[in-house]
C-alpha cells in the first residue's frame, strides 16, 4: 500500500512504532535526504519520513530487502495463479513470470501479505461481507459502532451493536506534481473498461483540468 500510493500511515506517532516500520521510515528519510537535503524547503514536507510519493517508499523497501539479500529471495513482478490446499492447509503455490512461465513454489508456511487476500481467495478461504452483530461471538464493540474520533468515545445509536451489511468505501489514491521530471500524463480509459460511469467521468474532467 505504502509503494501503491498511500503516501503515509494512518498513525504518524513516531513513539507507537518500532522495528520494521521505524526501519522503513529511516529509509524514506535517507531517500530524501539524499535527493532533496535537509536545506531544501521541501524537506519539512516529509514530516521526518512519515510523509513520501509511493516510488520513494519502492526505494526504501528495496534497500530493506537488499540487505537481507543472503537470506530472503525477493521475486518481483510474480502474479499469483493458484493455491495447493491439503488439510487445510496451503501447501504450494503456482506463480505467473515476467516472462508468462509458470513457477511452483512449495512450503511449510505461507502468509497472505497481499492487499486484497489474493491467497485466502485462491486457497478458497471461507470469508464473509460486513460486520457481525455484537451478540453472535459477545463481543462488545463489534457491529454497528460509531466513535467521536475527537474524544474516543462511542456514540451510542438505535443500531449500536447490530449486524452490519456495510464494506469499506472506495478509495481512490493520486498523487500530483508539477515537477516535469517526475510528471506522467494521465490517459482517458478505452470506451470498452468496465468500471464505474462515475470514476469515468471523474476521471476524464481530471484530464480536462476542469
Amino acid at each position: 500500500m505504502a509503494a501503491s500510493g498511500l503516501s503515509t500511515t494512518d498513525a504518524v506517532r513516531r513513539e507507537m512504532f518500532g522495528g520494521l516500520m521505524l526501519e522503513f521510515i529511516e529509509g524514506v528519510r535517507q531517500e530524501y535526504l539524499k535527493t532533496l537535503g535537509m536545506d531544501s524547503p521541501e524537506w519539512k514536507l516529509i514530516r521526518d519520513g512519515w510523509y513520501y510519493e509511493p516510488s520513494v517508499a519502492e526505494h526504501a523497501f528495496d534497500r530493506m530487502i537488499e540487505r537481507e539479500a543472503k537470506r530472503l529471495d525477493f521475486l518481483r513482478g510474480h502474479h499469483l495463479l493458484g493455491a495447493t490446499v491439503v488439510k487445510d492447509r496451503v501447501t504450494q503455490v503456482e506463480l505467473e513470470t515476467p516472462q508468462g512461465t509458470r513457477l511452483m513454489v512449495q512450503a511449510k508456511t505461507f502468509i497472505d501479505g497481499t492487499y486484497e487476500g489474493d491467497l485466502a481467495a485462491a486457497a478458497k478461504v471461507p470469508y464473509r461481507v460486513g460486520r457481525e452483530g455484537r451478540d453472535e461471538f459477545g463481543e462488545s464493540l463489534a457491529g454497528v459502532h460509531y466513535m467521536n474520533w475527537k474524544t474516543g468515545k462511542q456514540i451510542v445509536t438505535a443500531d449500536s451493536g447490530e449486524p452490519s451489511p456495510a464494506i469499506q468505501a472506495f478509495c481512490a489514491r493520486s498523487i500530483f506534481t508539477d515537477d516535469p521530471d517526475k510528471l506522467v500524463r494521465s490517459r482517458s480509459p478505452r470506451p470498452t473498461t468496465n468500471i464505474c460511469p462515475t470514476i469515468c467521468l471523474f476521471s476524464k474532467t481530471l484530464i480536462r483540468g476542469a
